[in-house]
């Protein structure tokens, strides 16, 4: 082993000691240990490891570390678990651990021995004190994912949402080299600095109703069944171009989009997803005043919507978010930035102002994500979403094929075991109202998409099939419930919303 890199750890091991008692949380130590594992790189030789290495001199470590602290100043263990900050007695007991795991840990190669121990520290303090960490995130609101810097892993256990099913591997159980994350933290990757990841924390509360005791069941809504009910105009010139204004009648659209909503609601259903393009400006403006005098709305509802074009009449392709009145308020509704990727579709590039930052929503219960339609289809982005620990994915779409789309995004749901919501629209891939189809059900093409973190069988449903297909003429939802791994096809109710 290099000299110089176990200098370097006990280096940091001192400056750690030395701190501030107010500076040294156990967020800021375990964060250091990260970075620390984060620059200094590790080769492929490294790796050529005894079996069982480094994941057990790292388990090793974090049970010295628990072993260390629990003895430490005869201080009370249960006092000791709940504090978030780490005393001097503990910050010694740190230094014991480090310098017996570099004396007792001798790798073949240069600087892996450091690394380890380091890593195994930090999870040391993930196990003790991990549960700290969020009350520091949630108090910043914001935290944007850059590279370099420190952000949580909000992973959650699926079990109770899915009844008797057995899980799938968790992400803390699955092979990994990057030594700079613990079950709890990462530090960002260079590649989290392309996109603009940032976890928001404002809907914390409003959001905690989700998969409540009711379980969790997700409705796409789908509006619309054909092309010519959209403002779509094509612009010949190079490259060729189209932009899509979103519905032409922003009041029926209202309306019928208010009525599936509610009929969500009725259903206790907590999660509603409209396809991309789904409000025009005018008519997700009827929604915004409208959904307040629901009696029953489920406790998320998103939406593709055409937002205000930009100076260059580009479409401003965005997510419209309503969050279920809480105890005490009113719903509250919120804009998130737009689409990254911009289609091309027959030879038409989409005529939108492309994104350039992805917004998670963070609560106690999930960690959601929403990307519009192509955008799933970055792998690096659904691996990142895959390391923040998101467990709901919300996709909606307006495609003519989605094969691609359903393999990239539900890939989540084996890589955080996250539940994917896919909503594409509309019903029907033609051009006229009076182009002939036979059926709803198209191989190639699914209008809703479900997926789960299951163990066993399929964990993908896509919809319609040839066991449930609506019919050419019908709008309506698809529901399906996640612990019975069951859908249901229901009709838009015959009553209709006033929103004049």
């Amino acid at each position: 082993m290099n000299p110089s890199q176990e200098v370097d750890l006990l280096t940091l091991i001192d400056s750690i000691q030395r701190m501030d008692d107010l500076d040294a949380t156990w967020l800021a130590v375990s964060t250091l240990l990260l970075q620390f594992c984060d620059s200094h790189n590790n080769t492929p030789q490294d790796w050529g490891l005894p079996i069982g290495e480094p994941q057990s001199a790292i388990m090793a470590t974090e049970a010295l570390f628990i072993a260390e602290v629990l003895e430490s100043g005869g201080s009370n263990p249960t006092e000791d678990s709940s504090s978030a900050f780490a005393s001097a007695d503990h910050r010694m007991a740190l230094q014991r651990v480090a310098r017996e795991g570099l004396a007792q840990y001798r790798f073949a190669t240069t600087n892996f021995t450091s690394l380890v121990v380091a890593r195994g520290i930090a999870g040391g303090i993930d196990e003790m004190f991990g549960h700290t960490y969020i009350e520091w995130f949630r108090n910043e609101l914001e935290v944007a994912v850059t590279a370099g810097n420190v952000h949580p892993i909000l992973a959650h256990d699926p079990r109770r949402w899915i009844g008797e099913h057995k899980p799938n591997s968790n992400i803390s159980s699955l092979p990994s080299r990057d030594l700079a994350r613990s079950p709890r933290l990462q530090i960002a990757p260079k590649s989290a600095s392309t996109i603009g990841f940032v976890l928001d924390f404002s809907f914390w509360h409003r959001l905690s109703m989700l998969g409540d005791s009711t379980g969790l069941s997700a409705a796409t809504l789908q509006p619309n069944l054909r092309l010519h009910e959209f403002d779509v105009v094509k612009d010949e010139g190079e490259p060729p171009t189209y932009t899509n204004s979103g519905p032409s009648d922003p009041r029926i659209q209202a309306a019928r989009v208010l009525n599936l909503i509610r009929d969500a609601g009725e259903r206790d259903t907590p999660v509603a997803l409209l396809p991309e393009y789904s409000l025009s400006q005018q008519a997700a403006e009827l929604v915004e005043s409208g959904i307040e005098d629901l009696e029953r709305c489920p406790v998320l509802v998103v939406a593709g919507i055409s937002g205000e074009p930009d100076g260059d009449g580009r479409v401003r392709n965005e997510v419209w978010v309503h969050i279920g009145a809480d105890f005490a308020t009113r719903g509250r509704w919120a804009r998130l930035p737009g689409k990254l990727y911009g289609a091309t579709i027959e030879g038409y590039q989409e005529g939108i102002a492309a994104g350039t930052e992805v917004r998670v929503l963070c609560c106690e219960s999930f960690t959601v994500a929403i990307l519009t339609c192509k955008d799933c289809l970055d792998g690096a982005l659904i691996d990142q979403l895959a390391a923040i620990g998101v467990n709901l994915l919300l996709v909606p779409a307006m495609t003519p094929k989605t094969a691609s789309m359903i393999g990239s995004a539900t890939r989540l749901s084996q890589q955080s075991q996250a539940f994917v919501v896919m909503a594409v629209g509309p019903a029907l891939w033609v051009d006229t109202e009076n182009d002939h189809v036979p059926s709803r059900y198209v191989p190639h093409r699914a209008e809703a998409t479900f997926a789960g973190p299951y163990a066993d069988g399929s964990p993908t449903r896509c919809l319609p099939d040839q066991h449930l297909c609506p019919g050419l003429d019908e709008v309506g939802s698809w529901h399906f419930d996640f612990s019975t791994r069951s859908a249901q096809w229901f009709p838009e109710p015959n009553t209709t919303i006033d929103n004049n």
